[in-house]
C-alpha cells in the first residue's frame, strides 16, 4: 500500500481538480502520528491512502462527505484492480519468457526441467494465494546451466 507523509494530521478525504472536468479523490487512513526526537521539530504524520479519477463537479467534495463510505470503497475497489492488473502482467510475463524451456526440442536436462515446470505451477498457483496481488510472495527463477532465466 502506498504511504503519504504529513506535517499535520490529513483529512480523511481531498478533492483536486484536474484536466479536462476531472477531479482526484484522494481518501487518508491508517493515519499515525509519528514520534520525533527533541531536535525535530513540528509533527509527523503517516498514512495510507487511495485515490480515485472522477469526473469533477462544483459540489464533488460534499457528494463524496455525504457518502464517505461508497466512495472510499470504490477507491479501494479501483486500487486493487490496478495492482491486480500489475501483479498478473509480472506473472503473465515471467511464465511467457519460461514457455522455451519446456519445447520438445529444447536442451534441459530432466532435473532441470522438472524446476522449470514447478515454477512455472507456482506462478500459475499465485493468484490464490493468501496476501494475492498485495503481498505476494515471487517464486525464485530456476538456474540454468547457460546462466539464470531471462525475465522480472
Amino acid at each position: 500500500m502506498p504511504y503519504a507523509m504529513f506535517s499535520a494530521c490529513p483529512p480523511a478525504f481531498e478533492v483536486q481538480s484536474l484536466p479536462h472536468g476531472s477531479a482526484q479523490v484522494t481518501f487518508y487512513y491508517d493515519t499515525h502520528q509519528l514520534f520525533t526526537s527533541d531536535d525535530e521539530e513540528g509533527e509527523r504524520w503517516r498514512c495510507q491512502f487511495y485515490s480515485l479519477v472522477t469526473m469533477n463537479s462544483a459540489n464533488l467534495a460534499h457528494r463524496v462527505g455525504s457518502d464517505y463510505a461508497g466512495w472510499f470503497a470504490a477507491a479501494k475497489e479501483q486500487e486493487d484492480a490496478r495492482v491486480a492488473a500489475a501483479a498478473r502482467l509480472r506473472r503473465n510475463t515471467a511464465l511467457a519468457e519460461s514457455d522455451y524451456l519446456l519445447l520438445p526440442d529444447y536442451p534441459i536436462d530432466d532435473d532441470t526441467r522438472a524446476l522449470v515446470i514447478e515454477y512455472r505451477q507456482v506462478l500459475r498457483d499465485l493468484p490464490e494465494t493468501p496476501g494475492w496481488p498485495h503481498e505476494v510472495v515471487w517464486p525464485e527463477r530456476p538456474a540454468l546451466s547457460s546462466g539464470i532465466l531471462r525475465g522480472p
